[in-house]
């Protein structure tokens, strides 16, 4: 069996940083306290006002675990969408 070393001081590449080319679906990290977004249903999703809320509070969920910001945010399904607010 091959034996393998640890090794300190290895700088870690930018690219591993990188989100695979994905961009945001959402801007969370645009909102300040007190601002807001709407997605419309219109905007091309086929799914209803409570799922599209579930599936933008996980991402809010992911979004503020990733990036450490400790931010919270209110959500308001809608007939034609939804409302996020950033509330912390």
């Amino acid at each position: 069996m091959t034996m393998i070393q640890i090794e300190e001081g290895v700088k870690i590449p930018a690219s591993c940083f990188k989100r695979r080319g994905r961009s945001r679906k959402y801007p969370f990290d645009k909102l300040k306290v007190t601002n807001s977004f709407f997605v419309d249903l219109s905007s091309g999703t086929s799914k209803s006002p409570h799922a599209l809320l579930n599936s933008i509070r996980t991402s809010a969920s992911r979004y503020s675990k990733m990036s450490k910001t400790k931010a919270e945010y209110a959500f308001k399904a809608y007939g034609t969408g939804v409302r996020v607010w950033r509330i912390k």
